[in-house]
């Protein structure tokens, strides 16, 4: 299913999704992250319908975009093209990434009260308890795409310091940009304590960098 530039559905998630509560908890970055939910939804046959489950975030791994639809598991299609249409601005960051998210249901019961009033009803005792479950109300054909709203709404809070965070630990360098890192260490160290020479000679030869470096280095063992 490919969406158009205006799309039926994806206007009807936007404008008829309600969050109720967010979870205050952020997407860790190098941490398995879970969050509870509630969606309440009205029964065509009279009075409501309350879902509850988990969605995971798995802590995430440095993969390839042919991978992006791996990411998502227990959602369905529209849900995952609705992602991509709508949160367009983070789905590359998220490629780049890797995040692993799971939709886990839990459970449906149905309600003899109006859907809106049970939602609220929820995330008021909720609140009140502490929990940190998310509560949404959303019509009954949307209420799986709702999930991939609100946990989008919480990625967008958590992904850019979560990419900062893999790029101070040198996940977006290259293989050059590495081997010339390590190598400048290996000079400093070298350079306050003399037994780490032969391990910078050791790695100049293996990356076959010793001519690049052979006047600075004979300059060091001098």
């Amino acid at each position: 299913m490919e969406f158009q530039e205006k799309d039926p559905y994806l206007d009807r998630v936007v404008s008829l999704t309600r969050v109720l509560k967010y979870p205050e908890q952020r997407i860790y970055t190098f941490g398995d992250t879970d969050f509870k939910y509630i969606v309440v939804s009205s029964n065509p046959a009279g009075g409501s319908t309350l879902r509850s489950g988990a969605l995971k975030c798995k802590s995430p791994v440095i993969v390839t975009p042919e991978t992006f639809l791996e990411t998502f598991r227990g959602f369905s299609e529209e849900s995952v093209d609705f992602a991509k249409k709508r949160y367009g601005d983070i789905v590359s960051k998220i490629r780049v990434l890797g995040y692993q998210f799971s939709h886990i249901p839990q459970g449906e019961t149905p309600y003899a009260e109006n859907a809106r009033q049970l939602a609220h009803k929820a995330a008021s005792d909720i609140s009140a308890t502490g929990d940190d479950t998310a509560v949404l109300l959303s019509p009954e054909d949307l209420w799986s795409t709702s999930l991939v709203k609100i946990m989008f709404d919480i990625l967008k809070k958590s992904v850019g310091g979560n990419y900062n965070d893999f790029k101070e630990r040198g996940y977006f360098l290259s293989e050059e940009e590495k081997i010339r890192n390590e190598i400048e260490i290996l000079f400093a160290e070298a350079a306050a304590d003399k037994q780490y020479i032969d391990e910078l000679a050791l790695r100049l030869r293996e990356y076959d960098l010793f001519e690049k470096y052979e006047d600075r280095f004979f300059q060091l063992v001098r």
